[in-house]
């Protein structure tokens, strides 16, 4: 199963993008990468196993949750 990290940078934001990815069937959890640098906030974001990337980021901008990026992993 893939594993992609989509970066929101705040706590707040990735909390609400994991609600709304589980309402709509992904698979995500809320993460923290230290090593992504000040560029992306405080390096919160969801950990997405499973599912189009391309599919989820589109869901959250629908929604109003900020996307800053894609990679670092999460920890």
């Amino acid at each position: 199963m893939t594993e992609t990290f989509i970066i929101t940078g705040t706590v707040t934001y990735a909390m609400r993008a994991r609600e709304i990815l589980n309402r709509q069937g992904f698979k995500a959890d809320v993460a923290k990468n230290s090593s992504l640098g000040s560029a992306y906030g405080c390096g919160y974001g969801v950990r997405l196993r499973g599912g189009d990337p391309g599919t989820a980021i589109g869901i959250l901008k629908r929604n109003g949750v900020k996307v800053l990026g894609t990679g670092g992993g999460g920890r």
